[in-house]
């Protein structure tokens, strides 16, 4: 007896934590903007290694998680974990049924609430949450919600399109909606871009990626906001909102290290004619306008523009240089697309640059326009027998530091146009020329993706073309479908994304 009671005393019980797992998802039927919000999803934390007490009398290392669909959006999930002892956490989560897992990972993590993103709807997932220091899991299952029809884009696929990583593009259906899609073009990820807005019909203007994480938009030309991956609202900045957040917004933003540049349009007059004069602001993590700057820091407006776009917003004005696209490099460097004179140009773009406002570069894709062009473009390679580009999008510099963008009149087809810059001879090579076979007239871009093909834009087709460059043959093309009704998607861009 004595014996007994000596070896309890040295080694007490250990405590397991043991929960029921019945996961008995509600589906939503109907068709509303709402995911579920009554998908009692009652997922377990499994068996919670060491969550007695060792011989110190300090608690051994445990994980504990509840998992359930984020109540607006059905392919969110947000799960309570708590590690004892603080410290970094990964969660791996597949489908129930078989599939790649998913892997996110936080640095520290003691009691938390985190999100998880990057699912099929209306599946059944396994999980696991692991303490990186101490080896400890929890595990349980969770049941991801029915998109709601109001959100839904259905892929239709002609030809072939070879599965090479997710896609993001913008979905002005019922509801403003930026989507992402996997290899298969199966929805993986939405944001609902008015959400926390008053009721009202929003249009979408522009959506890219974040180079800090999550998704910029634009809409209605007076309004931009940030959202994360897990669907936190960043940043919202606007016209009554924004001090100094005076002139319209439009066409594209970009994001990187903090700072947002937004692409604007405001409407003055000479004494030759009333004119939209082209611009950005740039914006800080708070959305405060830290700088901004005009086109006509560089020429003064001319020549007989472009009709019809800000007919409604500024009457009579003269859109001399319709700014249609801006991207950002690692130097703060911006390349910015100017339709109506068929130019590039390439300014600085950090507000803390003495430079901030010159141009670098000049690209001028036909003859009479307003910008003189550093570069000729040549074709010593053969590729084609067009040597200009114009009512270009989607300008940007590729790893190669070649120049990439969408020409949308090539003669007979829009295409995909790669030109190498070479300073010293002051040419603008052309290395390559995709024909997509049909006429592009608005928007477009064209990405390169990870397995080495294009895919390339077309708005008024409605569709996204991938194309093989070395034999030049499209592949395949997506057409997207707004499934709850509403206007087709508008396609400006669809843009290769990790999530």
């Amino acid at each position: 007896m004595l014996l007994a009671a000596l070896l309890l005393a040295c080694h007490p019980p250990r405590e397991t934590v043991v929960s029921d797992a019945d996961a008995d998802a509600d589906v939503d039927t109907d068709a509303d903007a709402d995911a579920d919000t009554d998908a009692d999803v009652d997922t377990h934390s499994g068996p919670t290694v060491h969550s007695g007490l060792e011989h110190s009398g300090v608690p051994s290392p445990s994980v504990s998680a509840s998992c359930q669909v984020q109540p607006d959006n059905a392919l969110r999930v947000d799960c309570h974990v708590e590690v004892q002892p603080p410290g970094p956490v990964e969660v791996s989560f597949q489908p129930s049924a078989g599939g790649a897992a998913r892997i996110q990972r936080w640095d520290e993590v003691g009691r938390a609430d985190l999100t998880l993103w990057r699912m099929n709807g209306d599946t059944d997932h396994d999980y696991v949450f692991t303490a990186l220091d101490s080896g400890a899991e929890a595990s349980g299952t969770f049941r991801s919600g029915r998109i709601p029809a109001a959100f839904q884009v259905s892929m239709s696929v002609t030809g072939v399109v070879p599965p090479a990583g997710d896609l993001l593009f913008q979905a002005d259906c019922d509801v403003p909606t930026a989507v992402v899609v996997d290899g298969e073009g199966r929805m993986v990820w939405y944001q609902d871009l008015t959400a926390g807005l008053p009721a009202g019909a929003y249009r979408v203007q522009a959506t890219d990626v974040a180079g800090d994480g999550g998704v910029v938009s634009m809409l209605d030309r007076s309004l931009v906001r940030w959202f994360d991956w897990d669907g936190t609202l960043r940043l919202e900045a606007g016209a009554g909102i924004t001090p100094g957040f005076d002139r319209a917004v439009h066409h594209d933003v970009a994001q990187r290290d903090g700072l947002l540049w937004v692409l604007t349009a405001e409407a003055w007059s000479d004494a030759v004619a009333s004119w939209v004069v082209d611009g950005f602001y740039v914006l800080d993590t708070s959305g405060a306008v830290v700088a901004d700057w005009n086109v006509d820091a560089l020429a003064p407006p001319s020549g007989p523009g472009f009709a019809g776009y800000w007919g409604g917003q500024f009457a009579y004005a003269i859109d001399w240089t319709h700014e249609n696209s801006v991207e950002v490099d690692e130097n703060h460097d911006l390349l910015l697309s100017f339709l109506q004179v068929d130019t590039v140009i390439q300014v600085h773009g950090d507000p803390a640059d003495p430079a901030f406002g010159q141009a670098v570069t000049t690209l001028v894709g036909d003859d009479a326009t307003t910008f003189v062009s550093d570069y000729t473009i040549a074709d010593p390679h053969g590729l084609t027998s067009d040597l200009t580009f114009s009512h270009q999008h989607h300008p940007h510099w590729l790893p190669s530091g070649e120049l990439q963008m969408f020409d949308n009149e090539e003669i007979g087809a829009s295409r995909v146009l790669r030109l190498r810059l070479d300073a010293s001879a002051r040419t603008a090579e052309i290395t390559g020329s995709w024909s997509l076979g049909v006429a592009c007239a608005y928007a477009g871009s064209a990405y390169d993706r990870a397995d080495g093909t294009l895919i390339a834009t077309c708005a008024p087709s409605g569709t996204f073309s991938v194309i093989e460059p070395t034999s030049g043959d499209v592949l395949g093309t997506w057409r997207p479908r707004c499934v709850g009704g509403g206007s087709r998607a508008m396609l400006a861009r669809g843009i290769p994304v990790t999530l």
